[in-house]
C-alpha cells in the first residue's frame, strides 16, 4: 500500500510538473506570440507610415501646379514612377513614359564621357592646352587646358546665348574674343561655353560630328536610343512643351503675377529655322526620356566596360574643383560631387533653359537613382519636390 501511495504521489507530482511545464511552455509561447505579433504590427505600421508618406506626397503634388515626371530606381531596377499633369496643355497630352523632354546641362555628362573616352584611346589628354586644337588662341587663353574646361575653371564666361543659329567657326571666334573672368585654374565659375569648346574638340579629334560621335560610342552601346538633338526621330506629340510666367514691364511695375503661357519645346527653334546652334551644343539642350535616363544610371552603376574602363569611369567622379569657399560641393568631369544632409555621397546634375528643370541624382552607397523633370518650373512646388528624395530613401531602406 505504501508503495502504491508513493507511486500515486510520484505520478501526481509528475503530472503537476508536466502541467507546470506545459503551462510555462504555453505562457512562453503566448509571450513570444505577443512579441512577434507586436514586431510584425510595428513593421507593418512602419511600412504603412512610409507608404502613407509617399501617398501623401503624391496627393499634395497632384493638387499643385506641378507637371512632370519623377522616377526612382534601386539596385539597377525602377522602383516607381509618378506622372503629373500635362506635357502639352494645348493638345491635352499628359506626361507618360514616352514623353521626350529637355535634360539641359545633364548633356555635359555625355560630353565629359566622350573626352575621357578619347583620352583612354590616347587621342588627347585632359592636360592638353586648347592651343593644340584651335589656331590663333589669344595670349590670355593659351594656358587653358581641357581639364579647365571640364571643371568650369577656365575663366570663360557662362555663355553667349542659347537657341541662336551659330556655326562652329562663329562660336569659336566669339569664345576666343571674350574676356576671361579670372586666370585659368584660379577658381570655379560655371561655363556652358567651355563645354561647347569641348564638343568642338571631340569633333576635331574623332573626325565625326559631336552628336554622331555620342550616338556611336555612348548612346547606342548604353541603350540610349531616344537621347540626342536632331539625329533621333521624334513624334511631335511626345515632345514636352515648356510653360512660364514672363511678366511684362507693367506687371513687373505693379508686381502682378503673369499668366502661365507656352514658350514652345526645345526643338521648336530647329523646326522654324534649321541650322547649327553652337552656343548650345555640348553644354545643354539635349532631349531624352525617363527610361533612357534609367539606362544611363544602369550604365554608370556598372561602369559599363563596353564604353570605357572602370578607371576611366572613376575619373568622372573625382572632386576636382570646389564650387565655393565652404567646399560643400565639388565639380568633377560633367558631374557635381557632394554629400546630402546625412553625409551620404551624391553625384548629380541638373539642367534648365529657364522654363523646364531636370534633375539627375545618384546615391552610390545606396545604389539609388532619383530623376525629376518638369516643363513648368515657375509653378513647381520647390519645397515639396525637394522632400521627395528623403521620403523615397526611407521607403527603399525600410520596405
Amino acid at each position: 500500500m505504501r508503495d502504491n501511495t508513493m507511486t500515486l504521489h510520484s505520478f501526481s507530482a509528475t503530472v503537476r510538473h508536466a502541467l507546470k511545464c506545459c503551462c510555462m511552455f504555453t505562457f512562453v509561447a503566448i509571450v513570444n506570440l505577443v512579441f512577434t505579433s507586436n514586431a510584425i504590427a510595428n513593421k507593418r505600421t512602419e511600412a504603412e507610415h512610409q507608404i502613407t508618406q509617399l501617398a501623401q506626397w503624391q496627393a499634395a503634388v497632384s493638387q499643385s501646379d506641378f507637371s512632370g515626371l519623377v522616377m526612382v530606381a534601386h539596385k539597377g531596377e525602377a522602383v516607381f514612377q509618378y506622372k503629373f499633369g500635362l506635357a502639352n496643355r494645348e493638345q491635352n497630352i499628359p506626361f507618360s513614359q514616352n514623353t521626350v523632354f529637355d535634360i539641359g546641362s545633364i548633356t555635359k555628362q555625355f560630353t565629359a564621357t566622350a573626352i575621357i573616352q578619347l583620352s583612354e584611346a590616347g587621342k588627347l589628354s585632359v592636360q592638353d592646352r586648347i592651343t593644340r586644337f584651335f589656331p590663333n588662341v589669344p595670349s590670355d587663353k593659351q594656358n587653358i587646358t581641357l581639364h579647365h574646361l571640364l571643371t568650369h575653371s577656365s575663366g570663360l564666361p557662362h555663355g553667349f546665348g542659347l537657341y541662336q543659329k551659330v556655326t562652329r567657326a562663329e562660336f569659336i571666334k566669339t569664345a576666343m574674343a571674350a574676356p576671361l573672368k579670372f586666370e585659368p585654374g584660379a577658381q570655379y565659375s560655371y561655363s556652358n561655353a567651355g563645354y561647347s569648346l569641348l564638343a568642338a574638340v571631340i569633333e576635331q579629334v574623332s573626325g565625326q560630328g559631336y552628336e554622331h560621335y555620342l550616338q556611336t560610342h555612348i548612346f547606342h552601346p548604353a541603350g540610349l536610343n531616344d537621347t540626342g538633338y536632331q539625329r533621333v526621330e521624334r513624334r511631335p506629340e511626345n515632345i514636352a512643351v515648356h510653360y512660364g510666367r514672363d511678366p511684362n514691364w507693367f506687371q513687373r511695375l505693379l508686381i502682378v503675377k503673369a499668366q502661365s503661357r507656352s514658350v514652345g519645346h526645345s526643338l521648336a527653334h530647329q523646326y522654324r529655322d534649321p541650322g547649327p546652334r553652337w552656343y548650345l551644343l555640348g553644354g545643354g539642350g539635349m532631349l531624352s526620356t525617363t527610361y533612357d535616363m534609367l539606362r544611363w544610371y544602369q550604365t554608370i552603376r556598372t561602369k559599363n566596360p563596353t564604353i570605357m574602363k572602370r578607371t576611366s569611369w572613376n575619373r568622372l567622379f573625382n572632386q576636382y574643383v570646389a564650387e565655393n569657399d565652404k567646399k560643400e560641393a565639388f565639380y568633377g568631369y560633367g558631374w557635381r560631387v557632394s554629400k546630402d544632409d546625412m553625409g551620404r555621397s551624391v553625384v548629380s546634375h541638373n539642367g534648365s533653359n529657364g522654363y523646364n528643370l531636370t534633375e539627375f541624382t545618384y546615391y552610390p552607397k545606396l545604389d539609388m537613382f532619383v530623376f525629376k523633370t518638369t516643363n513648368n518650373w515657375d509653378d513647381s512646388p520647390e519645397a515639396l519636390i525637394n522632400q521627395f528624395d528623403h521620403i523615397a530613401i526611407k521607403e527603399i531602406i525600410h520596405r
